[in-house]
C-alpha cells in the first residue's frame, strides 16, 4: 500500500497527479549537445571580466577567441579551429543579474591611538545596508541592515628582571630580555529593521500570490450574440432550439445589450457628454450607470502606484419585452409591438474559452461580483429571473441553417454564383481561409451587413422578414405602426433587428436619449465595421475591424454539437442570500453619488 501507485491505471493522468503522496517519481539525467558558435549564459548584465571560457582544459583569450556580449549575456566562439576540433568548451561566470539592480551601502570608520610604542587602542565601526529589489521582501531573501562595532587594544613590553630571575636557575644560560604581550578585542554586531518594504522590518511567508490565476471574462467585445440554448427531453426551455432553417428558431429571443459605459459619460466636467447628461445628476447617480471604485467591493485593498480606483465592469442590460436580433415573432406580441409572455423569453452572449481543457489547467471557479440588479427606485421589477452558465461545446450557428456565416463570404464584385439562400438570407457556401474584409474602397458597405448577409434595403423584399412585417401590420394598432415607422430600430426600419449604431451620435443628442438607452443597439452586426469615408455622421465609431462570422472560436469550421455542463443562479431578492444559489460572499457599501445622496450598494 505504500509503494502502490493505482490512479495512474484507473484514472487520467490528470487526476493521477493529484495525488501529491503519490506524484513524487520523478526522472532527470544529464545531456551533451553540439552547438554553433553562440553560446547562452543563461544570464543578463553579466559583470565584465568573470567569464572564463576553456577549451580542453585550455583558457581561451577574449576577443581573439570568443567574444562576450556582457548585457545579453551570451558568448561567441570566433576561433572556428576550436569549434572544427570538437573539444568540450565550458564556460564559467559571476551571474549578478538578481543584484544588478540592488543598491547596497558600505561605511566604515577606524580610529587607532599609539600612546607609545608599547600601549596601542584601537576602535572600528562599520555599517552595511540594502535596498529591496522589491516591495514585498520573500523569506530566506531579506535585506541586511546591520551595524558592527568593536575596541582592541595591544599592550607590549620587555624587561630583564624576569630574565636575571631566570638565570638563577642552574642549566639557563638566557640573555635576550623577556617580553610580555597583552592582546584584547570586543565586537558587537548591531541589527537594525530594514528601512524598505511594505512593512519594514519583516518578510512575507507566503501571500498566495501565484496561486490563483485568472482568465478575465469582462471584455464585452470577446462576446458574440449567443445561439438558442438547447436542452434535449420534452421539458426543455426552448424546444425551438431543435428547429433547423426555420425562423421560429430565434422566436424567443429578447433584447440583451453587453458594454461598458465610457467614461466620457461619467466624468466629471467631461467636454464630449451631452450638456443635457452632464447637467443630469440623478442620471449619473443611477446606480447601473454610475463608475464602481475599488473600495465599493475591496474596501481594504491598497491600490499600487499609478493603478486606477475604478473597476471595469462588464454591463448586461436586458429588455424582456422587446425583440432582439433575427427574432421574427409577431405572433405573441401585444398591439404595441411589445413581447408578450417576457418571463418565458431569453437573451444570450457567448464567447471561446482559450483554454478548454479545464481539468488539465485545474480551473476550478467561475467567480463575479455582481451588483444588486434591484436597486432602481424608478424600475421595481422585483420578479427577477434566471442567470444560466453553460460551459462546454455549444452551437455557433447563431442562424440556425447548418451553413457558416461569413460577412467577408458575401462577394464585392457582385457574383453570387456561390450565395445560397436560407430562410434568414444568404450564405457564402465557399470555404473560409481568412476572416478579413475585401480590401477595396467601400468594400464595407457591401459586406458589413450582418449574419443574414442581407444589406438593409434588400431585407424588405426578402420573404421571411416581408412576411413578418405583413403579419405585424395586422396585429398592431395604427397608433403603434405610425410610432414604429419613426423609430430607426423598429421592425419597420429594420426587418432583422441587427443594425448598429455607435453609443454618440447626432439622433442621439437631438432625442436626449439617456446612456442605457444609448447602448441598447451597440451589438449590432450591420453596419458595425465600417470605415470612416463610409460612416453616416462623423461621430460615428466602428465597434470592430474583422467581419461577424459564426465561428466563434476562429478554427474555421462550424460546431453545431451541444455538450455543455449548466449551472443556474436564480437572480430574484429572496434568493441573493450568502450561503445558497451559489453565493458566497456579500459586501454592502455606503457610495457618495454625484447627486450629493449616499446610497447602499
Amino acid at each position: 500500500e505504500k509503494y502502490v501507485y493505482q490512479e495512474l491505471y484507473d484514472s487520467t493522468l490528470v487526476v493521477a497527479r493529484q495525488f501529491a503522496d503519490k506524484n513524487k517519481f520523478v526522472l532527470t539525467g544529464e545531456y551533451q549537445a553540439s552547438a554553433g558558435s553562440q553560446i547562452r549564459l543563461n544570464a543578463m548584465n553579466v559583470p565584465r571580466g568573470s567569464v572564463v571560457v576553456m577549451a580542453g582544459g585550455v583558457r581561451l583569450v577574449e576577443n581573439s577567441d570568443y567574444t562576450v556580449d556582457y548585457s545579453m549575456g551570451i558568448v561567441t566562439i570566433t576561433n572556428q579551429s576550436i569549434i572544427d576540433s570538437g573539444q568540450s568548451i565550458s564556460v564559467t561566470l559571476e551571474n549578478q543579474s538578481l543584484f544588478s539592480t540592488q543598491r547596497k551601502t558600505l561605511l566604515g570608520l577606524d580610529l587607532n591611538y599609539r600612546f607609545n610604542n608599547d600601549f596601542n587602542i584601537g576602535a572600528t565601526i562599520m555599517h552595511f545596508s540594502e535596498k529591496a529589489l522589491t516591495e514585498k521582501v520573500n523569506i530566506g531573501d531579506e535585506v541586511i541592515n546591520n551595524t558592527i562595532w568593536g575596541l582592541n587594544f595591544a599592550y607590549n613590553t620587555r624587561f630583564m628582571w624576569l630574565t636575571n630571575l631566570l638565570n638563577k636557575i642552574p642549566t639557563v644560560n638566557a640573555t635576550q630580555p623577556s617580553t610580555l604581550s597583552v592582546q584584547g578585542e570586543f565586537a558587537q554586531l548591531v541589527p537594525h529593521k530594514q528601512k524598505s518594504g511594505s512593512n519594514k522590518g519583516s518578510s512575507y511567508v507566503d501571500d498566495f500570490e501565484s496561486t490563483q490565476t485568472g482568465i478575465d471574462l469582462r471584455s464585452p467585445y470577446a462576446w458574440t450574440l449567443a445561439s438558442t440554448p438547447y436542452e434535449g427531453g420534452n421539458n426543455a426551455l426552448f424546444p425551438e432550439a431543435g428547429l433547423s432553417n426555420n425562423v421560429d428558431y430565434g422566436k424567443n429571443r429578447a433584447l440583451l445589450a453587453w458594454y461598458y459605459i465610457d467614461r466620457m459619460f461619467t466624468q466629471r466636467n467631461s467636454s464630449l457628454a451631452p450638456g443635457y447628461i452632464s447637467s443630469d445628476l440623478k442620471q449619473l447617480s443611477n446606480p447601473y450607470v454610475r463608475e464602481v471604485k475599488v473600495t465599493e467591493i475591496f474596501p481594504d485593498r491598497d491600490l499600487g502606484y499609478g493603478e486606477t480606483d475604478l473597476v471595469q465592469t462588464l454591463n448586461l442590460s436586458y429588455y424582456p419585452t422587446e425583440r432582439g436580433p433575427y427574432n421574427l415573432d409577431a405572433v405573441n406580441i401585444d398591439d404595441q409591438g411589445a413581447l408578450l409572455y417576457p418571463e418565458k423569453r431569453w437573451g444570450g452572449i457567448m464567447r471561446k474559452m482559450d483554454n478548454t481543457n479545464f481539468e488539465q489547467a485545474n480551473i476550478e471557479y467561475v467567480q463575479f461580483w455582481m451588483m444588486n440588479p434591484f436597486l432602481d427606485p424608478e424600475n421595481p421589477n422585483l420578479e427577477g429571473g434566471d442567470l444560466y452558465l453553460n460551459f462546454g461545446e455549444i452551437s455557433e450557428d447563431i442562424l440556425k441553417d447548418g451553413l457558416k456565416s461569413y460577412e467577408n463570404g458575401i462577394p464585392f464584385d457582385g457574383n453570387n454564383q456561390f450565395l445560397t439562400e436560407t430562410v434568414w438570407g444568404r450564405v457564402s457556401q465557399q470555404n473560409s481561409l481568412t476572416y478579413a474584409f475585401d480590401n477595396n474602397a467601400s468594400s464595407r458597405l457591401v459586406q458589413d451587413v450582418g449574419l443574414d448577409g442581407l444589406i438593409n434595403a434588400e431585407e424588405f423584399n426578402f420573404s421571411s422578414y416581408s412576411n413578418y412585417l405583413d403579419q405585424l401590420r395586422s396585429k398592431l394598432s395604427p397608433a403603434a405602426i405610425e410610432r414604429m415607422q419613426g423609430d430607426q430600430f423598429s421592425a419597420f426600419n429594420d426587418p432583422a433587428g441587427d443594425n448598429y449604431h455607435f453609443y454618440r451620435g447626432r439622433d442621439y443628442d437631438e432625442e436626449r436619449l439617456g446612456i442605457l438607452d444609448r447602448y441598447k443597439h451597440y451589438n449590432g452586426v450591420e453596419g458595425n465595421s465600417l470605415s470612416p469615408s463610409d460612416a453616416p455622421e462623423p461621430l460615428y465609431q466602428s465597434a470592430r475591424t474583422s467581419p461577424d462570422v459564426e465561428d466563434i472560436n476562429q478554427d474555421n469550421t462550424l460546431n453545431e454539437y451541444e455538450r455543455y455542463f449548466q449551472y443556474k443562479v436564480s437572480i430574484r431578492p429572496e434568493d441573493l442570500v450568502v450561503g445558497k444559489n451559489y453565493i458566497t460572499d456579500k459586501q454592502v457599501s455606503l457610495v457618495r453619488t454625484r447627486d450629493g445622496n449616499d446610497q447602499t450598494v
